[in-house]
C-alpha cells in the first residue's frame, strides 16, 4: 500500500506542471534538461543592411546566418529538413524558412483556424528570456504560423490558465490578433499526387510593435523554429523543432537568438527618437505648468511615477537611440579579433593583451554582452567556420578539425554533436559540398611513396 501511494505521489509531480501549469510548483531544470536535451546553440541574427522585401524570393539573405532544423526522434517518419535564416532591423524581425517536402499539402483557407494541421512553418518568440515560464506560454510568449497556402495564425500566451477551453489551449490565447508580413514560393503542385514535390519558402516580417519591444543591439531574446509536415494518407502531423522538443510549449527550453550590428535604419530611427524625446519633455513641461498654483507660481515636485510612464513611453525609437556602451564596444572587438584569428592558439591573455586591458576586464565584458564566456564564443566560431567547409569543400573532418583550430579530433567531434545535434559526418550526409575538393593526401603517405619511388630507382 505504502509503495502504491508513493508511485501516486511521483505520478502527480511530473504530470501536474504539465496539466496545470507550473504555478506553485518547484522544478528541476537538470531533469527537465536531461529528458529534453541541451538548448540548441545561440542563433546571431545579424542587422539587415538594406530593406527587407518580403516576396518569398531570398535574394538579400546571403549575409544571413542560418540553422537547420531536421526531425528527429520527434517525427521519424518525415522526410523534410529546414533551413532557417534570420535578420532584423529596428522595426521589424525577418525570418526565412526554405523547407524540402516531396509532398506539399494545405486544405484550411481561414486564418486563426488549426493552421498547424496543414504544411506550415512557426515561430516561437519569448521577449523575456530570464523569466520564461517552464512548461506553458505565458504573456510574453507570442506563436505566428504560416501555412503554404497563405494562410496565417496568431498566438499569444497568457499569465493565467483560461476556463472552458481545451487542456492544451489553456494557456494560450487563440483569438489574439496581429498583423504581420508573409510570402509563401512553392516548388511543385499544391494538394496533387501527380508528382513529387519540392519543397517550399516562407518568408515572415514580425513588427517589434506586435510583441511590445524595442530591439537594440545585444539584446537576447528566445525563439523555436518549428515545422509541420502533413503528408496524405497520414492520420498524425510530423512536427519537430529546432529545440528538439517532444512538446514545443516550453519557453525556457527555446534557443537563444543574439541581435548583432546596426541596421540600415539606424540613423533614421536617431532622428526619430529626438523627436520622441522632444515631444515627450515637452508634454512634461505642460503637465507641470497645468499643476502651477493659480497666482502663476512655478511647481518644483516632480509628477508621480504613473504620470511620468503615460507621458513619456519608452518607444522604439527611444531604445533604438541608446549609444552602444564601451562594455559592448569591447566585446565586439574580442570577436572580430577571434573571427580573424580562430585557428590559432589564441589565449584570452593574447586578445586582452591586443586590446590593452586586463584578462578580467575583457572576460566580464563578454560575459555582461551575451552571457557568454571567451572559450564559448571561440568555440561557436569555429564550429561555424566547420559547418561552411563541411557544406563547401571536400576536406576530411580530420582536415577540418585541424583547419579550424582544434588540436584534438575527439574533442572536435564532441562540440559538433553538441552544437548541431549530429556528428561532422552526418551532417555532411545531410548537406552534401556543393563544390567538391580532392581529399588530400596525408603527408606520411608521400613519404613513403617517396621512399619506395627511392627504392625503385636504387
Amino acid at each position: 500500500m505504502r509503495k502504491r501511494i508513493e508511485i501516486a505521489a511521483l505520478v502527480g509531480v511530473i504530470v501536474a506542471p504539465i496539466v496545470f501549469g507550473a504555478q506553485g510548483v518547484t522544478i528541476d531544470n537538470r531533469r527537465a534538461e536531461a529528458v529534453e536535451g541541451p538548448r540548441p546553440a545561440a542563433l546571431t541574427v545579424r542587422a539587415a543592411a538594406e530593406p527587407i522585401s518580403v516576396n518569398g524570393i531570398l535574394t538579400e539573405w546571403d549575409d544571413a546566418a542560418s540553422i537547420c532544423v531536421y526531425p528527429t526522434h520527434q517525427a521519424p517518419y518525415s522526410d523534410n529538413e529546414a533551413v532557417v535564416k534570420a535578420l532584423w532591423d529596428y522595426e521589424k524581425l525577418y525570418l526565412a524558412y526554405r523547407v524540402t517536402d516531396k509532398s506539399l499539402r494545405a486544405r484550411r483557407t481561414a486564418n486563426d483556424r488549426p493552421v498547424w494541421r496543414d504544411d506550415c512553418v512557426e515561430v516561437y518568440l519569448s521577449v523575456r528570456p530570464h523569466d520564461a515560464p517552464a512548461f506553458h506560454l505565458g504573456s510574453d510568449e507570442y506563436q505566428f504560423l504560416v501555412s503554404i497556402n497563405g494562410t496565417v495564425g496568431t498566438v499569444r500566451g497568457r499569465s493565467s490558465p483560461a476556463k472552458g477551453v481545451r487542456p492544451q489551449y489553456v494557456y494560450r490565447d487563440l483569438r489574439w490578433d496581429a498583423d504581420f508580413l508573409s510570402a509563401v514560393k512553392l516548388d511543385g503542385m499544391l494538394n496533387d499526387d501527380a508528382g513529387a514535390d519540392g519543397g517550399y519558402v516562407v518568408e515572415m516580417a514580425i513588427p517589434w510593435s506586435a510583441i511590445g519591444y524595442a530591439p537594440r543591439a545585444g539584446d537576447t531574446l528566445l525563439a523555436d523554429f518549428c515545422i509541420e509536415d502533413a503528408d496524405e494518407g497520414k492520420r498524425t502531423v510530423a512536427s519537430f523543432d529546432w529545440a528538439q522538443l517532444m512538446t514545443f510549449a516550453v519557453p525556457y527550453r527555446w534557443g537563444q537568438i543574439v541581435l548583432e550590428g546596426r541596421p540600415h535604419d539606424y540613423l533614421l530611427a536617431m532622428a526619430r527618437a529626438r523627436r520622441e524625446r522632444f515631444s515627450a519633455a515637452i508634454a512634461i513641461l505642460l503637465i507641470v505648468g497645468l499643476g502651477g498654483t493659480a497666482a502663476g507660481v512655478a511647481v518644483t515636485r516632480r509628477p508621480s511615477p504613473a504620470a511620468a510612464k503615460a507621458v513619456v513611453p519608452e518607444t522604439l525609437e527611444v531604445v533604438a537611440a541608446r549609444e552602444e556602451t564601451p562594455t559592448r564596444t569591447l566585446a565586439r572587438k574580442a570577436v572580430e579579433i577571434l573571427r580573424k584569428r580562430y585557428a590559432e592558439e589564441l589565449k584570452l591573455a593574447d586578445v586582452a593583451a591586443e586590446l590593452f586591458v586586463t584578462e578580467r576586464t575583457l572576460q566580464r565584458a563578454l560575459r555582461g554582452a551575451d552571457d557568454k564566456t571567451y572559450r564559448d564564443y571561440l568555440t561557436e566560431i569555429r564550429l561555424e567556420k566547420a559547418r561552411e567547409l563541411l557544406e563547401s569543400t571536400g576536406l576530411s573532418v580530420t582536415e577540418i578539425c585541424f583547419e579550424i583550430g582544434y588540436r584534438n579530433l575527439s574533442h572536435f567531434v564532441r562540440a559538433f554533436r553538441n552544437c548541431y545535434h549530429s556528428s561532422p559526418l552526418q551532417y555532411r550526409k545531410r548537406h552534401p559540398a556543393t563544390v567538391a575538393e580532392p581529399v588530400r593526401e596525408r603527408p606520411a603517405k608521400r613519404l613513403a611513396d617517396t621512399r619506395t619511388d627511392i627504392r625503385k630507382v636504387a
